[in-house]
């Protein structure tokens, strides 16, 4: 094997690993969005987020929003809409 077919190997490779992680990790953070924004439902007690998130319509922004409210706190226009 000459080294540049090695090195080209290993690009590969690595790339294909590089691949697989960010995909795992926008998967997991999806999901995680998806379920707390059930529990933001939850707690806020609102049939309507419920609906949004579950509509396929409204599922992606659902999701989005969730993730975000995970990390910075649930957004005001959120509590003003659904709360």
């Amino acid at each position: 094997m000459k080294p540049l077919e090695a090195m080209e190997e290993l690009a590969g490779g690595l790339a294909t690993i590089v691949l697989v992680v960010t995909q795992l990790a926008v998967a997991s953070i999806s999901l995680f969005g998806f379920i707390y924004w059930l529990y933001t439902a939850y707690v806020l007690g609102s049939w309507l987020m419920l609906v949004a998130a579950l509509f396929p319509g409204t599922m992606p922004f659902s999701v989005l929003i969730g993730a975000w409210s995970m990390f910075f706190g649930v957004p005001e226009f959120v509590l003003i809409l659904f709360g």
